[in-house]
């Protein structure tokens, strides 16, 4: 399970698994934490459907790739890949 923790003054996030040895799990933790931290300051000047898009498409990339790691098959992976890059495309915009 993962957590958020705050150490000095960065958010961080901790799992309770041993850590992942795929760049790409890690890359993307630290996405949805920058998103969380991005949303949580669209909140405070009350652009709350903005900050629910970012929040919504910056932690289903991370959601993606990580069902990407225990995909069925490379078609499976392929897809799920393909998925988190159609949400990446929405952050950008």
């Amino acid at each position: 399970m993962w957590k958020c923790e705050k150490h000095d003054g960065v958010m961080v996030a901790k799992s309770d698994a041993p850590p992942a040895d795929n760049p790409a799990v890690r890359l993307h933790c630290k996405l949805a934490l920058a998103m969380l931290a991005c949303a949580k300051e669209l909140k405070a000047t009350r652009l709350f459907v903005v900050a629910w898009q970012l929040l919504h498409c910056g932690t289903f990339i991370g959601a993606n790739v990580r069902a990407a790691q225990h995909a069925k098959g490379r078609v499976d992976f392929v897809h799920e890949c393909k998925i988190a890059a159609k949400e990446t495309g929405e952050i950008d915009y």
